[in-house]
């Protein structure tokens, strides 16, 4: 009886000594356009195992039970129209305190990913000086100029590709020149242009210069005797 009853307090002793389970780590993931932009019901995997989306303000809160100084491998599905800006990273799981307010606190771990569009909407402001002229965007029309001579559009176009915007003034053929042009590659956020220019009117021609009239002189004829 007596050895049964230190095996069991050594056991208790003994379980009483064991390392407590270490303390989860809140984890933040963040899903943002490339203009800090929050973007919602974005699904998001750890370990390649789906555990949840983004909210309403781009954001995932995970309580993780791994130990510190595991690394977790965390991706984030680019939603429709938008395509990721960097590839992912893992991310260490670290311990970061901080002193709020004289209390120390920890700050849970972040990891953000960044998504582009795959499309943009630019502005296009044109100002030539002539009313009633079409705006061409690689020949189809976009606008025309009103009274002032001024014009704007939305363009939707891929960063990277280029945009070619013509102003053509063959409906008045007594302007030159005939065409006022732009050219842009399109930035990776949405811009303005502008296609700015004016036209003169035609010169005239000179009227040919009247022909040089030249007198010639005639002494008189002596009579004949």
């Amino acid at each position: 009886m007596r050895t049964l009853l230190i095996a069991t307090f050594t056991a208790l002793a003994l379980a009483g000594c064991s390392a407590p389970p270490p303390r989860p780590f809140d984890v933040v993931v963040r899903a943002l356009n490339d203009e800090d932009e929050p973007l919602r019901n974005a699904p998001v995997k750890v370990n390649g195992k789906e555990v949840g989306a983004t909210d309403a303000s781009g954001v995932l809160l995970l309580r993780r039970p791994e130990a510190e100084g595991s690394s977790l491998t965390i991706s984030v599905a680019a939603p429709a129209g938008y395509k990721p800006a960097e590839p992912p990273r893992p991310l260490v799981l670290r311990r970061i305190t901080r002193k709020i307010g004289g209390v120390v606190r920890e700050l849970p771990v972040e990891q953000v990913f960044r998504f582009s569009a795959l499309r943009r909407q630019y502005a296009v402001l044109v100002d030539v000086g002539e009313p009633d002229l079409p705006i061409e965007v690689f020949g189809a029309r976009k606008a025309v100029t009103n009274s002032r001579g001024v014009a704007s559009f939305l363009y939707e176009g891929a960063p990277g590709e280029e945009l070619a915007v013509r102003v053509s003034c063959d409906s008045n053929p007594k302007l030159q020149p005939q065409v006022i042009a732009g050219n842009f590659v399109l930035a990776s956020r949405s811009e303005a242009y502008l296609v700015q220019g004016r036209f003169s009117p035609l010169a005239k021609k000179a009227p040919p210069p009247a022909p040089k009239v030249r007198a010639v002189h005639f002494s008189k004829p002596k009579r004949l005797l």
